[in-house]
């Protein structure tokens, strides 16, 4: 079967190129296509990159944010383009591991449904997704992040490892901060975002422990961790930061990402990616979450956490420390994402 692609976004942000590994993984030995705009995308093993998609028996349209229209009365045309692509061919389309943002309101909401009535299934990732869909008639089906198929791998532990190692890094004392900038998309004041990570960061050190920057990301402007770890490290004494974005061809993106996050003592993840590669790979992340998706996590798999509009670095110090090395297990969680994968895939009508 060959199966296309849609509404990708960039290669450049570490969450969603896992998002397209695990989508390969669940697809073998289907032909996948994708388009990417990325200047030089980096390369997934198994996904076939393309100018232009060619006729398709399936068409997934991937999980992630896609659905943000920030322009509150207006329609955006990128949220246009992302209803165009899931428009082309109704029936031979799926939507997968999505979340609607709230963003995504009022007119834009209404025009999302309509095309949603259309193709062939529709499979959300968080619970208040899955209500707003269903009380607009849509027969939507609730299950968890497509990430959550992935599994450590061990050469990118060893990696991690050694990474942690040249650094004089003692990870069992590390406590690993994922970044992000806030816009129009997610609203919630930077500077504040940055006061409270350099006032967690103090805590940390002063409990003992060694905060850690974790950068993920670098697709845009807009979403790029780099200048929020240097505005950062520019305010708090000898802080490291670690680029997942920079290890051996040996591994992939993702693989290094997540044996990074879970060799690390403790994780705080504001990027809600690093609370699923962490989930998935074994360990519990404190969840400093930004939107319904990460509240989704909190609520239904019960692991600690705050909204970051109410987060107190020095009250929740404790709970993040109380983290420290505490497993998890997803296998229950993968076998879930895999059956509602296949289940989707069998609804398309060829």
């Amino acid at each position: 079967m060959k199966v296309g692609l849609i509404n990708t976004y960039s290669t450049y942000n570490i969450g969603d190129y896992a998002i397209y590994s695990a989508l390969q993984k669940m697809l073998i030995p289907h032909t996948v296509n994708a388009v990417f705009t990325d200047n030089s995308p980096y390369t997934i093993s198994g996904i076939n990159y393309v100018s232009q998609l060619p006729e398709s028996d399936c068409y997934v349209s991937v999980g992630g944010d896609i659905f943000n229209n920030p322009r509150q009365y207006l329609i955006t045309r990128q949220f246009l383009k992302n209803l165009r692509q899931l428009v082309s061919s109704p029936k031979r389309t799926i939507l997968f591991g999505q979340s609607i943002p709230r963003s995504c309101c009022g007119l834009s909401f209404f025009l999302l449904c309509q095309v949603l009535r259309q193709i062939s299934a529709v499979v959300v990732r968080d619970q208040e997704s899955h209500q707003r869909l269903r009380r607009a008639g849509i027969n939507s089906v609730l299950s968890y992040d497509t990430v959550f198929v992935l599994r450590r791998d061990e050469l990118a532990d060893s990696e991690a490892a050694q990474r942690f190692n040249r650094m004089q890094l003692d990870n069992d004392n590390c406590v690993l901060i994922s970044l992000r900038g806030f816009d129009s998309l997610y609203a919630y004041d930077n500077s504040s975002f940055i006061n409270q990570i350099i006032q967690l960061c103090e805590g940390l050190i002063k409990a003992g422990k060694q905060p850690v920057l974790l950068i993920q990301a670098d697709a845009s402007i807009n979403d790029s961790d780099t200048f929020m770890a240097q505005t950062i490290q520019s305010q708090v004494d000898g802080l490291p930061s670690i680029n997942a974005f920079q290890h051996s061809k040996r591994v992939t993106h993702s693989q290094f990402l997540q044996s990074v996050i879970c060799h690390a003592g403790m994780v705080v993840a504001v990027r809600y990616h690093t609370a699923v590669l962490a989930l998935a790979g074994g360990k519990v992340p404190y969840n400093l979450y930004y939107s319904n998706k990460g509240k989704d996590l909190c609520d239904r798999l019960n692991i600690p956490g705050a909204d970051i509009h109410e987060f107190d670095p020095d009250a929740e110090l404790q709970v993040i420390l109380s983290t420290h090395n505490k497993a998890f297990d997803s296998k229950a969680l993968a076998h879930q994402v895999t059956e509602d994968f296949n289940t989707a895939l069998s609804s398309v009508h060829h």
